[in-house]
């Protein structure tokens, strides 16, 4: 199966993004793969891709701005001079009564939680279509949670992969994922290709994770995407702003689904058990949420998951665009 890749040109940003289309079905539902922090959107795999097209759907994987292959169109600022800068706005409003520490830092970002949310709006507004089902893993899995919330009408499943509500007390890494996570971007391709390797090693699916030399590849066909390496640092200052997503997680009426490995050490399994709970608060029907966890799976996408994974997805997203194509009844008439 091939694919087609494309750009969508908005205001501040252009998105470069990939389409797998589901053979013979023109008209079925779309899915839109979401990302995380460090990464992009290679890292959801061809294959894995293609299987979720070969049940069904049609599949679109983007880059987050400031990430891959989709730039800014203004140079944005170092990393190091927007933290302090940041800080210092949050710090300031300390000393002043009454001001929001969390707005003051916010305020001084190039973008947010919310911007990345609307850019996936964005996306499909330039696809031409009127909504989605959105997949989101690590950091891609608030961005897919946030868009939820904010554009209801817009997602019409939400499905939350290796992901947190934002809440400190369930999203705390074991110190070999807080050390990955931290970790300076690559200045060269050996350094991208070993880098990748050893997060893996730390972070991965024990015993399942992606081969070296597939990893490696990975890693260098990732470096030659990347420009600018510093994105990362801007886009950990928008996940440092994002805050804690509890509450409004209980507003998502949508169909949701969360799949978490039991052997994450960077997004703890209490993260994934948090982030169902949260989405079931404010539901009638808790079977409106499901959470399915994943023995043995760490913070990554192995293809021994891949099966099991695509057929929990397909089936969210091809149940729900059932639901949404069934009569309902008024007043004892049927309307389409």
């Amino acid at each position: 199966m091939t694919f087609v890749s494309e750009h969508a040109t908005l205001p501040d940003v252009t998105l470069v993004y990939d389409r797998f289309d589901a053979p013979e079905a023109a008209d079925a539902p779309l899915v839109v793969l979401v990302m995380g922090l460090g990464v992009q959107r290679i890292h959801w795999p061809d294959g894995f891709c293609e299987a979720l097209a070969r049940r069904g759907l049609r599949v679109v994987r983007f880059d987050l701005r400031d990430s891959g292959e989709s730039c800014l169109h203004a140079p944005p600022p170092a990393p190091g001079a927007l933290g302090l800068r940041a800080a210092s706005q949050a710090l300031l409003a300390r000393l002043l009564d009454g001001d929001d520490a969390r707005e003051r830092f916010t305020r001084a970002l190039p973008y947010t939680l919310d911007t990345l949310a609307d850019d996936v709006v964005a996306l499909l507004d330039h696809l031409g279509e009127d909504d989605a089902h959105l997949v989101g893993m690590s950091f891609g899995g608030a961005i897919a949670q946030r868009c939820a919330v904010r554009h209801p009408a817009r997602v019409r499943s939400l499905v939350s992969v290796a992901s947190t509500t934002g809440a400190l007390d369930v999203s705390r890494p074991e110190l070999r994922g807080l050390v990955t996570m931290l970790a300076p971007p690559p200045r060269t391709r050996a350094a991208a290709e070993r880098a990748f390797t050893k997060a893996l090693a730390r972070v991965g699916s024990p015993g399942r994770s992606m081969p070296e030399p597939e990893a490696r590849a990975l890693a260098a066909e990732c470096f030659a995407r990347q420009p600018d390496p510093s994105g990362q640092g801007r886009m950990m200052l928008a996940m440092l702003a994002a805050g804690d997503r509890t509450a409004e997680l209980a507003r998502v009426r949508c169909p949701a689904l969360v799949l978490h490995g039991d052997a994450d050490p960077l997004v703890p399994l209490a993260a994934g058990e948090a982030t169902a709970r949260a989405l079931r608060a404010g539901r009638a029907d808790a079977r409106e949420v499901r959470l399915r966890v994943l023995r043995g799976m760490g913070h990554d996408l192995p293809a021994a998951y891949w099966p099991e994974l695509t057929a929990e997805i397909a089936a969210l997203a091809l149940a729900a665009a059932k639901a949404e194509r069934a009569p309902t009844h008024v007043d004892g008439a049927v309307t389409p």
